[in-house]
């Protein structure tokens, strides 16, 4: 779990400081950017997280609820993890 942990945190784009650079860009602007490289990243990432489906999902629920207090902490912190790339809300969907 932390390997995969550590490896969904390399596609989170740092805190970057307002500027008003930033600021002065208007919305279309921001949503006509071209695809950044951490978008592009968490996008692949989610894709090969849901081709597991089911089977991923099952075990980490299952060891986030009767795991040991370590594996405990690191199954909720990469459901934690995999929420908040899943743009799309389509893990949440699995039975």
């Amino acid at each position: 779990y932390g390997s995969l942990l550590y490896y969904l945190q390399i596609a989170q784009r740092p805190d970057e400081p307002d500027t008003l650079e930033a600021a002065k860009k208007t919305m279309w602007e921001r949503l006509t950017a071209p695809e950044d490289v951490f978008s592009k990243l968490q996008r692949e990432n989610m894709a090969i997280i849901e081709s597991y489906g089911a089977a991923l999902m099952e075990v980490v629920c299952r060891d986030a609820c009767d795991g040991h207090e370590i594996g405990r902490m690191l199954a909720l912190a990469l459901l934690d993890r995999i929420v908040s790339v899943d743009k799309q809300h389509q893990w949440l969907l699995y039975r």
